[in-house]
């Protein structure tokens, strides 16, 4: 299998079965699956986003050549995606409680079955699941990321205001709108940055102690998996939510019942170090992520380089390093990006205290420095968004007119598939 037993050969994960009988074309990986023991699934949750980030990749390569290549050149490639999305699946519904996620990769499943099909495969389905609705953590994740810029920027207005208030002292009509203005808006602005953090920090630490604490709600394989495989797999999951929203809550909280009174000018030096805590905190993960991916890229370098690997083997190893050098190079600017616009800030926040704002125009530069900031990356952030490489296939997409153009299905076209990852670790597969 492409994929599978010639390009990921490190044998991160050894004991995975094989998929189908090539004698018979029966495929029966998802039953071979739930016959695997405690100790092979530990093993595959630890590396289930390095897993999920090489399905992601797969999936870009696959797209790319459902328009340019023959059908029973992709045969191959069919069957690696879907030992992938099978295995996913698995962990999603089973191991880490996911439903959203489990419910997706099933679909996918279903395109790829359809293929094989076609081509002389029984994908018999030995397990039957019953797949949930998808949980309300995901539009509190989705949420919180929403209206953090609109938020981000209404504050940074009304510090800009403020600040423009302080240079212009001749305009007593300003100085009145701002001042009864402010009135209002004061004794609010400290609570809102505390119940933004709210939902999503408490989300994430209820969901952490429900994956942690065995009970009726956790199903015997997450259970088999022990205390500590649990945590790892959930740490891994959440470190950089819970790390962000626990330091800015717990300040937000400083500032409404500490930092009052004569002590309310701390509170700009609190969120100048506050400021640097998010250029570390960005750092750290890029770093984290971008050298798992670098590391994977020199893996299949040097399999390029192995005198064994026949040329059809070879084709696809290329093929798909030059996927994920496509991806490598926008997760660097992604992340690049997110460094970039953290320092900024934190200049932004620096301009602002006594220290430096010797002179109020020094703070309204500081001010107005992150007002421009927030406009600019907002777009930029955007526009980074839309150069993401493809991995979805759906109705409307080139890789789905080239399935009704070498009419692989028949049916019904599935249901739009927003295949989407967070890149964390890649494990190579092998069919052993």
């Amino acid at each position: 299998m492409v994929a599978s037993s010639e390009r990921l050969q490190s044998c991160s994960i050894p004991g995975m079965p094989f998929p189908c009988d090539e004698n018979t074309k029966t495929w029966s990986f998802s039953d071979k699956l739930s016959k695997k023991n405690a100790a092979f699934f530990r093993r595959v949750v630890k590396n289930h986003a390095l897993i999920a980030f090489e399905y992601s990749v797969h999936c870009t390569q696959l797209a790319a050549d459902l328009v340019r290549k023959a059908p029973d050149e992709l045969t191959e490639q069919i069957k690696t995606a879907l030992v992938m999305a099978e295995l996913l699946e698995y962990l999603h519904y089973y191991y880490l409680d996911v439903p959203r996620e489990a419910l997706r990769l099933r679909r996918e499943q279903d395109v790829y079955r359809q293929f094989l099909n076609l081509q002389g495969y029984t994908c018999v389905e030995e397990y039957k699941r019953h797949h949930r609705a998808p949980k309300g953590s995901k539009h509190v994740h989705d949420l919180t990321v929403d209206s953090n810029w609109p938020r981000l920027f209404l504050l940074r207005v009304r510090r800009l205001l403020l600040s423009v208030d302080q240079v212009a002292v001749g305009s007593m009509g300003y100085h009145r709108v701002i001042g009864s203005a402010e009135k209002y808006v004061g004794p609010v602005v400290p609570w809102v940055s505390i119940f933004f953090f709210v939902p999503r920090l408490f989300t994430n630490l209820f969901l952490m102690f429900k994956h942690l604490i065995p009970g009726n709600w956790m199903s015997s394989q997450e259970r088999s998996l022990g205390l500590g495989a649990r945590f790892n797999a959930q740490l891994e999951r959440r470190w950089f939510e819970l790390g962000n929203d626990a330091a800015w809550f717990s300040i937000g909280v400083i500032n409404c019942f500490v930092l009052v009174g004569v002590l309310a000018p701390v509170a700009l030096y609190v969120g100048v170090a506050m400021q640097a805590f998010d250029v570390i905190m960005v750092s750290v993960r890029a770093h984290l992520e971008l050298s798992r991916i670098q590391q994977l890229e020199q893996k299949y370098e040097r399999l390029l380089k192995d005198p064994t690997l026949d040329a059809a083997a070879r084709e696809h190893v290329q093929g798909y390093l030059f996927h994920l050098k496509q991806r490598l190079h926008y997760e660097k600017k992604r992340h690049y990006f997110a460094i970039a616009n953290n320092c900024v800030l934190l200049i932004a926040v620096a301009l602002l205290v006594p220290f430096f704002a010797i002179q109020p125009v020094i703070a309204m530069i500081g001010a107005a420095l992150a007002v421009l900031n927030t406009i600019v990356f907002f777009g930029a952030a955007k526009y980074l968004e839309a150069q993401k490489p493809k991995d979805k296939i759906h109705q409307e997409s080139p890789s789905s007119s080239a399935i009704v153009k070498h009419g692989f299905f028949k049916a019904a076209p599935p249901p739009d598939l927003d295949v989407s990852f967070t890149p964390k670790d890649l494990p190579s597969i092998v069919l052993a």
